[in-house]
C-alpha cells in the first residue's frame, strides 16, 4: 500500500507539472531550435516525464523529511517532559507520515531506524500495548537494540494469564530469533497441556519441545500421540512425536510402522536434518521381517465428479494467482515504473492522433488521379507585400499542417496572396475556415476561386 502511495504521488505531480512544461520547452524548440521539424515531440515530452517524475520524488521525499524532524524533535521534547498523552499522538502522527508515501523506501527505512532508537525507553515501558508490541517486534527485526527488545518482550509473554492469538504470534517470533530458548516453549507447553489442547499453535510448541526432550515428554504423547497414528501425517510434530514414543511399550507396532514409512518419506525428499538423523536411527533398529510383514494395501481410488474436478481447478487458479503475486511483489516498483511509461507513451499518441484528426478531416487533399474540371474554392488568409514576410506566414501555417499556396503579384506593386485549402463549394469552404479560425489556426479569411496547381 504504502508504494502504491508513493507511486500515486510522484505521477500525480509529475503529470501536472508535465502539461505546462510541455507546451514551454516544445513551443521553445520550434520557435528557436528546430523551426521546421516536429519530429522529436515524443522524444522531448517522455525525457520530460522522467526529469519531471524524478523532481517530484526528490522534493516529495525532502518535504516528508521535513515533517518528519518537526514532528520528531516535538515528540523527544515531550518525552522530556514526561507528557506521555501527548507523545501518543506524535507516535501517531509519525507513523503516519512513514506511510503516507511522501518518502522513499530508503529514506523511509533509515527514518524508522532512527525513530525506533529515539523512542525504544517509550515502547519498553509500555509493552502491553500492541502497537508498542509491533515496534519492539520490528527493532528486534532491524538489530536497533535486539537484545533489550527480545527480553522486553520475553518478559511480557511470561507475565500473561491467559493465551492469546496475539501472544502465541509473539512467542513464535521470539523463538524464531532465538531457538535455543527452552524457557518461552516451557512455558507454553505447560499452559497447553494444563488446557489439554491440541491445535496446530499447540503443536508448534510441543514440538519445539519435544526436539530438545524434558520431563513433559510423556504428557505430551499419552495427549497427542493418538491423533498422530490416527491419521499418518508428515510434518515435524507427527516425527518428534513418533521418535520420542519409538521405544514406549505402548502402541508399539503401530508407532515402529508409521516410523518407517516416515523415514521413507524423508528419504525420497533427502532431509538431513536433525529430526531426519533420529528418525534414520531409529529406522536402522527396526528388524527385516517387521518390515517384510508391513505390506502396504493400495487404497482404491474412486473416481473425481465434474463437481469435484471444478472445486479443484478452481482452487488451482486460486493458487496460481496467488504465486504470480508473490512472485511480481518484488518486482512492484519496476512494474509501476513500467505502466507509467506506458501510459505516458500512450497519452501522447493519443493527444498527437486527435490533435491530427480534425485539421486532416478540414484540410482533406482532393485526388489527383485524373484532371478535374470542377469549380473548388480556396480560403484567402493573408495578403502581404514582402517576400520575408510571406514565407514566415506560409511556415507558420504549414507548421499547423494546413495545405498552404502562394499566388505570387501580377506586377511589382502588387501583394502576395496567401491561401488555405481546396473545397469543393462555398458552403464547405465557409465550414472549413470557421472551424479553423475557432480552433486558433487562422485569424481572418474570405472565400476565393481555387487558382493553385
Amino acid at each position: 500500500m504504502t508504494t502504491f502511495r508513493w507511486m500515486t504521488l510522484r505521477v500525480f505531480w509529475s503529470l501536472l507539472a508535465l502539461i505546462p512544461m510541455a507546451f514551454f520547452v516544445l513551443w521553445l524548440v520550434h520557435e528557436y531550435l528546430l523551426p521546421q521539424s516536429n519530429v522529436l515531440d515524443e522524444a522531448i515530452v517522455a525525457a520530460l516525464g522522467f526529469c519531471l517524475f524524478g523532481l517530484a520524488g526528490h522534493f516529495l521525499t525532502r518535504e516528508g523529511g521535513r515533517r518528519f524532524d518537526f514532528l520528531h524533535g516535538r515528540g523527544r521534547e515531550l518525552l522530556e517532559g514526561n507528557r506521555e498523552a501527548e507523545v501518543q499522538e506524535v507516535f501517531f502522527l509519525l507513523q503516519q507520515l512513514l506511510r503516507s508515501g511522501l518518502l522513499s523506501e530508503k529514506k523511509q527505512r533509515g527514518l524508522r531506524r532512527q525513530l525506533l532508537r529515539s523512542y525504544f525507553p517509550f515502547y519498553a515501558e509500555h509493552p502491553e500495548r500492541p502497537d508498542f508490541q509491533e515496534q519492539l517486534a520490528l527493532a528486534l527485526r532491524e538489530a536497533v537494540r535486539p537484545e533489550e527488545a527480545y527480553h522486553v518482550l520475553k518478559s511480557h509473554v511470561l507475565r500473561q494469564k491467559t493465551l492469546t492469538l496475539e501472544t502465541a504470534n509473539l512467542a513464535e517470533e521470539l523463538l524464531d530469533h532465538r531457538p535455543e530458548d527452552e524457557t518461552l516453549t516451557s512455558f507454553f507447553v505447560e499452559q497447553f497441556l494444563q488446557q489439554k489442547k491440541t491445535h496446530y499453535r499447540a503443536e508448534y510448541f510441543y514440538a519445539k519441545y519435544l526436539a530438545k526432550g524434558g520431563p513433559l515428554t510423556d504428557e505430551i504423547l499419552a495427549l497427542c500421540l493418538p491423533k498422530v497414528l490416527q491419521h499418518p501425517r508428515r510434518d515435524d510434530f507427527a516425527g518428534w512425536c513418533l521418535v520420542r514414543a519409538f521405544d514406549h511399550a505402548g502402541q508399539r507396532e503401530r508407532v515402529r510402522r508409521a516410523l518407517y514409512a516416515l523415514h521413507q518419506i524423508f528419504q525420497q525428499a533427502r532431509r538431513r536434518d536433525a529430526l531426519a538423523h533420529h528418525i534414520a536411527g531409529c529406522a536402522g533398529q527396526i528388524s527385516s521381517e517387521e518390515k517384510t510383514g508391513w505390506q502396504v494395501v493400495p487404497e482404491k481410488v474412486e473416481k473425481k465428479t465434474a463437481q469435484q474436478w471444478a472445486r479443484y481447478w478452481r482452487f488451482q487458479a486460486r493458487q496460481w494467482w496467488w504465486d504470480g503475486l508473490s512472485l511480481l511483489r518484488p518486482h512492484q516498483r519496476s512494474l509501476a515504473l513500467g505502466f507509467m511509461v506506458v501510459f505516458l507513451l500512450g497519452m501522447i499518441y493519443l493527444t498527437r492522433s486527435f490533435s491530427l484528426s480534425p485539421q486532416s478531416q478540414l484540410t482533406a487533399t482532393p485526388s489527383a488521379t485524373a484532371p478535374d474540371t470542377t469549380q473548388y474554392f480556396s480560403l484567402q488568409v493573408v495578403a502581404l507585400k514582402d517576400k520575408r514576410s510571406t514565407d514566415a506566414a506560409v511556415t507558420l501555417l504549414q507548421r499547423r499542417r494546413l495545405e498552404v499556396y502562394v499566388l505570387e503579384p501580377r506586377s511589382s506593386r502588387g501583394w502576395y496572396r496567401v491561401r488555405v485549402g481546396k473545397y469543393p463549394s462555398t458552403r464547405r469552404a465557409r465550414l472549413a475556415a470557421d472551424s479553423l479560425k475557432a480552433a486558433g489556426l487562422i485569424e481572418d479569411y474570405f472565400v476565393t476561386n481555387f487558382e493553385g496547381r
